[in-house]
């Protein structure tokens, strides 16, 4: 979901291909209808409006459409870079524009634990908003293509990103299945590190809440550690959820559109556990977290 320039709801349907607007035009909270903005696109899921653009991440790619145009409408798709890996395995692709005007992509992993072949899987991307490689991207001229748009990594399944009032980029993350209903915690607050191993699918986030600093992360032993690597050179994260609560959408509250309260607390929509025991269901559930300093 995004509001666009123009305040109305904009939608995507993986399933569909479509991103459909809900406009509410008279302004009595309920939508008129909806209208399609786009169609035939390959399993859309994140939006983003940026400098007169709405931008569309799909399963293999990023297209930008101008517009909205004061009428309403908007221009022809136009691909923005197809070096995103397949929507096999975790299908959806998440796209926000950071504080430095970048284009950061998230895309899942291909399985539940395992050593990718494709270094953009697991990962958060990097890109100018016309597609291009930034200079200072840690793979920048690296041989091998997929690895340039590589900005950090170890991030299994990042739905939600947003920017924290710092102008951070902050993640979330789906922990792997198979070690019980308590393990791994959900990673809900991430500081992505450009060229920084976040530790998926070696190590993990310990404990549940507010994680001290100084904390290191700790072993997934299903899987030998590479050469080279421990699990203090993993990057944790700084809150976390009980383990299978699976986090999709966060976002920042705003001054204006709620108590000015809420205005800067993150808000998360989790779509709770499928395969623990009755004793350890996670409820589908939208969270407010309280941001401290």
């Amino acid at each position: 979901m995004a509001i666009g320039p123009d305040g109305h709801l904009y939608l995507s349907l993986m399933n569909g291909g479509q991103v459909v607007r809900l406009p509410d035009r008279n302004r009595d909270g309920l939508s008129d209808g909806v209208e399609v903005i786009a169609s035939g696109l390959n399993l859309p899921h994140g939006l983003a409006f940026y400098n007169g653009y709405l931008y569309i991440a799909e399963g293999d790619k990023v297209e930008r459409l101008a517009g909205p145009q004061p009428d309403g409408s908007f221009g022809a798709r136009q691909l923005v870079t197809d070096n995103i890996p397949g929507p096999a395995g975790h299908s959806s692709r998440t796209v926000i524009f950071g504080s430095d005007g970048k284009m950061y992509v998230s895309a899942g992993s291909s399985c539940n634990y395992c050593e990718e072949d494709d270094p953009r899987r697991a990962a958060v991307l990097r890109f100018n908003p016309d597609g291009s490689i930034p200079a200072d991207n840690p793979f920048a001229s690296d041989p091998d293509p997929r690895k340039r748009p590589l900005w950090a990594w170890g991030l299994r399944n990042s739905v939600g990103l947003a920017v924290a009032p710092s102008g951070a980029l902050w993640a979330n993350h789906n922990g792997s299945d198979g070690l019980g209903d308590d393990l791994p915690p959900e990673e809900i607050v991430i500081e992505v590190q450009g060229g920084e191993h976040h530790g998926w699918p070696y190590c993990y986030t310990p404990g549940v809440g507010v994680i001290p600093s100084g904390t290191q992360e700790v072993r997934d032993t299903r899987i030998a550690l590479p050469a080279g690597f421990t699990c203090a050179q993993a990057v944790p994260a700084v809150f976390t959820a009980p383990a299978h609560s699976a986090p999709l959408g966060m976002t920042l509250g705003k001054a204006g559109n709620f108590s000015p309260d809420y205005a800067d607390d993150l808000f998360v929509a989790y779509h709770g556990s499928w395969n623990t025991t009755a004793a350890s269901i996670r409820d589908c559930k939208v969270e407010r977290v309280l941001l401290e300093n």
